[in-house]
């Protein structure tokens, strides 16, 4: 199984952006060296970064913290005008088809080891969700309809809907069409959208499950605000 992340971001909300957001400390651990920790931990040691602002930056840091991954990196050098649909779209030449099992993530997602385990042992392809959190405004959201997901995205509203954060599992199969659809828009120039814009047009057919947190830790880190309800909630 291969872990994808993306790193592409600008970190725009984070203020300050000397470092990429990833990089920012949890107390004593950096988001991606606790993401890379756990995805060892969980029996994942190949791993594809894409990367963006402050690349080089990344990559010391990432080296420096000496792990047993393997790590293939990509760069998307059109971070600031694109979404991470293009990041997906230039990674796709690592992911031969029909062959890889993938946990895909965004690199400022922060969870308990629980989660990133719990995900990597389940079958078939699943999304993090939550229904013990109130519906985010600006956030993703997911349909649930028939125990599967129908729809994934900011402006999803309903008595369905759940908090939902991007963290998936996705079988080969799945996967693949997943990519192919990505490099599909890309092709066209829809590069500045979700790669979710992508996945929706598959689903409900992929049958993507929910994953349920249950209240367990799982959030994005998009602001200094999050990153210290997260830092409150993190047992290191």
């Amino acid at each position: 199984m291969k872990a994808l992340i993306f790193n592409s971001g600008m970190g725009t909300r984070m203020g300050a952006s000397e470092k990429p957001k990833c990089m920012a400390d949890l107390g004593g651990r950096t988001i991606i060296e606790l993401q890379l920790r756990q995805l060892l931990m969980a029996g994942i040691s190949d791993v594809v970064i894409t990367t963006g602002h402050l690349a080089d930056m990344l990559k010391a840091h990432i080296s420096a913290l000496d792990l047993p991954v393997r790590i293939e990196y990509v760069h998307n050098p059109l971070y600031s005008s694109t979404n991470y649909i293009y990041s997906m779209c230039l990674a796709a030449p690592l992911f031969e088809p029909g062959t890889n099992r993938v946990l895909m993530l965004h690199g400022d997602i922060v969870c308990e080891q629980s989660v990133m385990e719990e995900m990597v042992k389940a079958r078939g392809s699943a999304v993090a969700v939550d229904r013990s959190l109130p519906l985010p405004l600006k956030d993703f959201k997911a349909l649930i309809m028939y125990s599967e997901i129908h729809r994934i995205g900011v402006k999803v509203f309903g008595k369905n809907a759940v908090a939902c954060q991007p963290v998936y599992r996705f079988a080969a199969p799945d996967f693949d069409a997943f990519m192919d659809k990505v490099t599909e828009f890309c092709d066209d120039g829809d590069t500045g959208v979700y790669a979710e814009n992508a996945l929706n047009t598959l689903l409900p057919g992929l049958g993507l499950k929910p994953f349920y947190l249950r209240g367990r830790l799982c959030q994005e880190v998009d602001t200094p605000e999050d990153l210290d309800i997260v830092k409150a909630r993190l047992v290191l």
